[in-house]
């Protein structure tokens, strides 16, 4: 008995520090949907009347959303109020009724758990039911009650999770976690929520201000790092950021880290895109919102912000994840206005934000961008995407693009939103949305929607 409480105490601890040279650990699968999902919206979910859906994911049967709000219509038009954070069932579009956990501030990033019907959740809320917990949590999803003995403590905003195994990586605004120093990255245990002593990688200096070669000087704030994902064999983190430095490294925009060995390492891996060469001498404001990686892990997609500028700002850019050394985009695709929201499955680079124009399958312009068209471009106008038609398309906040060349795909569902699409995700049942406004393609569904599979 001894020696079995011995070794259990030993796998806690490796659980607890991070990997100890066992290799890669496969990450679960990412969805493949075999085509674009359907453009008809789901209208058999509850909806949400109020406030901001910004993050979700599929656990089991439950679609999990996260946000800021607080009320909600079921199906049958009984009100509800739930804040925060509420679950649907997956095929019949019910409230999950066991699910309802009182959550005291946003929940901006949710993952699926290590273990069936659990949910890690992230945010800037610091109790969950009464009990305090810093911004990152893990609940049981038929009850709704935090889960033990993982304990979450971050002292900022959390963006961003990734599960590969045991381990999680957690991405934000944050300084301590655990009450160790990690700079804006880190990495915990899946069973008990303590920092890996192992993964120390931080990202550092703040790389949202800066001037470009056009003369418009811009800043930005929010999380320095917008997403990480994990390639599918589970040996490299991608980590797209607003940083200056990964793990004291100039990489711009992106990183990607070896996380296969006892000590993580930050590769070769960089790209030149807002290098100052590159700018005329410049350093023009680096503007990631959001990114994803492709089913496969062959390439990652970033979506821009701040002024229609491209290839750096108000577009799209996909870029290959293999390399050691400075990688140049695959594409890069103007949508003249931000783009808050992003999406990647094996069909479809799905976008979305405060845009209404972006390539079409016309566009025959290389590097797949007007080089120096640049200023204040209004979407829906004459005065951005219209005056180059055939080569943009009409999209009215959310797009679907071709994986390989960035080019707009038929996929046309449009939202009536202000502000635009501020959240997307794939999951194995479909797409996820969060909006401002309460139609998708004319049907009324709150402020998110569910775009399910293509019946065959």
């Amino acid at each position: 008995m001894k020696r079995v409480l011995a070794a259990l105490g030993c796998a806690l601890l490796a659980l607890a520090i991070g990997p100890s040279g066992q290799g890669a650990q496969a990450v679960s699968p990412a969805p493949t949907h075999g085509g674009v999902v359907t453009d008809t919206p789901r209208t058999d979910l509850p909806q949400t009347l109020d406030g901001a859906v910004e993050a979700g994911d599929q656990v089991g049967n439950a679609l999990v959303y996260g946000g800021t709000f607080d009320t909600h219509t079921l199906p049958d038009g009984t009100p509800l109020t739930q804040r925060n954070l509420v679950a649907f069932d997956v095929n019949s579009g019910a409230l999950l009724s066991g699910f309802r956990p009182v959550v005291n501030g946003a929940v901006t990033a949710v993952e699926a758990g290590d273990v069936a019907g659990t949910v890690f959740i992230g945010g800037n809320f610091t109790s969950v039911n009464g009990t305090p917990t810093q911004r990152l949590a893990k609940l049981d999803i038929a009850t709704g009650k935090l889960v033990k003995p993982f304990s979450g403590s971050v002292n900022g905003p959390v963006k961003t999770l990734s599960r590969v195994g045991n381990r999680l990586f957690v991405g934000g605004s944050f300084t301590i976690v655990g009450g160790h120093p990690r700079a804006n990255l880190a990495e915990v245990s899946t069973l008990t929520g303590a920092p890996s002593s192992s993964f120390t990688i931080g990202v550092t200096g703040l790389r949202s201000s800066g001037c470009r070669v056009d003369g418009y000087c811009g800043g930005l704030t929010g999380a320095i790092v917008r997403s990480v994902r994990a390639t599918p064999d589970g040996s490299r983190l991608v980590v797209m950021h607003r940083g200056d430095k990964v793990g004291g490294l100039t990489r711009w925009g992106a990183a990607k880290i070896n996380i296969s060995g006892r000590i993580p390492s930050v590769t070769g891996w960089r790209t030149d895109l807002w290098d100052a060469s590159r700018n005329q001498g410049r350093t023009p404001p680096v503007s990631i919102v959001e990114g994803d990686l492709s089913p496969d892990g062959k390439y990652f997609a970033v979506s821009t912000v701040l002024g229609n500028f491209p290839p750096l700002h108000d577009t799209v850019i996909a870029f290959p994840t293999a390399g050691e050394a400075l990688v140049q985009p695959l594409w890069v695709t103007q949508t003249f206005d931000s783009t808050f929201s992003l999406a990647v499955s094996d069909k479809a680079v799905y976008i979305g934000g405060h845009f209404c124009w972006t390539e079409s399958d016309q566009s025959t312009v290389a590097p797949m961008y007007w080089p120096g068209l640049s200023g204040n471009a209004y979407s829906c106008s004459r005065l951005s995407g219209y005056q180059f038609r055939p080569q943009t398309t009409f999209r009215g906040g959310i797009a679907a693009l071709d994986p390989l060349t960035g080019h707009a795909l038929a996929w046309d569902p449009r939202s009536d939103s202000y502000n635009g699409v501020n959240f997307l995700r794939t999951v194995p049942r479909g797409l996820m949305l969060g909006h401002d406004g309460t139609r998708i393609k004319e049907l009324e569904v709150g402020r998110s929607a569910f775009f399910d599979l293509q019946t065959p």
